[in-house]
């Protein structure tokens, strides 16, 4: 008994507890998410050098700048780190400036080391920024002969002729410093030829400052490439996520970014492939805005919204983006502006509303599967297909002078399958408006239609071979059993 109460005695002297935890390591911005005052939510600005390129990356670091300084100043090494430096994958941020941008200075070396699964910040009065560095590859060399992309059947995309620059692969973005509007961003899609004959087939060029400038309002704005100007190729960083779909602000307002909704800015950052078996999937919605700016995937994108989050969701564009491995749209609208899709194999599925403007190259195949797309310019090189399936549409559109006819070209084939339609309403004859090679009707890929009664009796003329030219002479072409079409 006297040994118990020497026991109580004791404990009670050395404040006797169950064991505390050690305090948080504390960083000049990492308050734990504990505290209702996180200094670390109002943060405007991170950065993240995930291979340690500045030699001084931690997660020890600030977090707060791309160069190293005194005192821990300096880029984060993980987005784990940041994770718990905020609270967590869906923090509530208030970005003092009404714009929270997280600066991705080069690729995430493993994707399963430290994964960025699903981000889902919330932004109630703020938009949202994800910012790639593009890393140089080699030295800038000086564009040969560069032949001015020319709509028709088959037509040409835009070419530069590169000469012994063998750092050059397909997927390189490219800047032109020689281009006016602050130079040119365009992708390299395709090679040919070899040593000093080496040509590259380049996607629509737009201006450096427009594909730079975080904003919604501004529509893209086209450069041009000439022969002799200074270029440099660039590979733009790679991360691995699920998804990161933000909840941006209905008032966020920051160098025209306002809008009714909100805006989400996505900019040259390469979304990778996380589980490194070719089928991985990456979604980016959220709500409001949505722009995709130069960037580029080798998954499966999925465009797409997140209906619970606060705000209408609104609508989403593409600039000069280079989609490799295939793009899901599950969203109210994207206009998808230059650049290319399925470039290295998948399917681009439509699901809702679509607009292909400035000559997107759309290689593969595409599929309409509900909704309407509309095409005021847009490249279906030889081997890609657009199937429309039953009741969905693919309508060309003349936009203005921007877009000039034909508005749908190429040697690729156009395919309207049971009930679905391929509907010009250019304005123009269909000789005019389209210069698409192959036209084929319902997945038996009948190549004659039927002409139109209208209005008369008797059993139309049939067997007329699906063309452009006799598209414009009866004014469409159905397959009756089915109700597939083209029709003005």
């Amino acid at each position: 008994m006297m040994r118990f109460i020497l026991c109580i005695l004791l404990c009670i002297l050395t404040a006797c507890t169950s064991p505390r935890s050690a305090p948080p390591t504390t960083h000049t911005l990492g308050a734990t998410a504990t505290f209702s005052n996180n200094p670390a939510l109002s943060v405007t600005d991170w950065y993240f050098d995930f291979s340690n390129t500045t030699g001084c990356a931690t997660n020890d670091t600030t977090g707060t700048s791309a160069t190293c300084g005194a005192g821990g100043v300096g880029p984060l090494l993980t987005i784990g780190e940041f994770y718990r430096r905020v609270g967590g994958h869906a923090a509530t941020f208030a970005p003092s400036s009404g714009l929270l941008t997280l600066h991705v200075l080069d690729s995430q070396p493993v994707p399963t080391a430290d994964p960025w699964g699903t981000f889902e910040p919330a932004l109630p009065n703020a938009a949202f920024a994800l910012i790639g560095t593009p890393n140089p590859v080699g030295g800038p060399f000086t564009a040969g002969t560069v032949t001015v992309t020319s709509p028709g059947n088959p037509g040409n995309d835009w070419e530069v002729a590169i000469g012994n620059s063998v750092d050059a692969a397909i997927g390189q973005l490219v800047y032109d410093s020689s281009a006016s509007l602050g130079g040119a961003y365009f992708w390299i899609d395709s090679l040919s030829g070899s040593g000093s004959s080496l040509t590259a087939t380049v996607t629509m060029p737009f201006s450096g400052t427009a594909v730079t400038t975080v904003t919604w309002s501004v529509p893209p704005t086209f450069s041009t490439i000439n022969t002799g100007d200074t270029l440099q190729l660039y590979t733009v960083p790679t991360i691995y996520a699920d998804a990161i779909q933000p909840s941006v602000g209905a008032n966020s307002n920051v160098s025209g970014v306002g809008t009714p909704t909100g805006t989400s800015w996505f900019q040259m950052v390469d979304f990778g492939d996380t589980y490194g078996n070719g089928y991985s999937q990456t979604v980016v919605g959220g709500n409001g805005n949505v722009s995709l700016s130069s960037v580029r995937s080798d998954v499966g994108l999925i465009l797409r919204y997140n209906f619970a989050l606060v705000n209408a969701p609104h609508a989403s564009h593409s600039v000069g983006s280079w989609f490799s491995n295939g793009l899901l749209l599950a969203a109210p609208d994207l206009q998808l502006n230059g650049g290319a899709i399925n470039t290295l194999g998948g399917s681009c599925i439509i699901q809702d509303f679509m607009y292909f403007t400035w000559n997107p190259i759309v290689h593969g195949n595409t599929v309409i599967y509900s909704g309407s797309a509309y095409a005021a310019g847009m490249h279906i090189p030889s081997g890609a297909t657009v199937s429309i399936e039953p009741g969905a549409s693919l309508q060309a559109v003349n936009e203005g002078a921007d877009y000039a006819s034909p508005l749908l070209w190429g040697a690729g084939t156009v395919t309207p399958y049971q009930g679905g339609s391929f509907i010009n309403r250019s304005g123009s004859g269909p000789a005019t408006a389209l210069g698409v090679n192959t036209m084929l009707l319902t997945s038996n890929s009948i190549t004659t239609g039927c002409a139109p009664l209208d209005g008369g009796t008797g059993s139309p003329p049939c067997g007329i071979p699906l063309t452009v030219a006799n598209w414009t002479t009866y004014g469409a072409l159905i397959e009756p059993l089915s109700g597939a079409r083209f029709t003005n």
